[in-house]
């Protein structure tokens, strides 16, 4: 999720009609609550950029359903 390029190719080879993301940094026995205390930088990387890149690469290529699951 860290790369727009591959997730538009991803829904290039899949024919996805949808996108379901569940994309989270976790950081080893920290898991997802304390893993962006681990590496706050990466965290937003993954949590917040991959999640707006994954919208982004939805409306590119014209899929109007994105659904987005958290845990947190």
């Amino acid at each position: 999720v860290e790369d727009l390029a591959s997730i538009e190719a991803a829904i290039d080879a899949s024919g996805a009609g949808a996108i379901v993301t569940t994309a989270a940094y976790a950081s080893g026995n920290l898991g997802l609550m304390r893993g962006g205390d681990a590496d706050a930088q990466k965290a937003m990387a993954i949590n917040v950029e991959g999640l707006r890149l994954t919208f982004e690469a939805a409306r590119v290529k014209g899929i109007a359903r994105v659904v987005w699951a958290g845990s947190t």
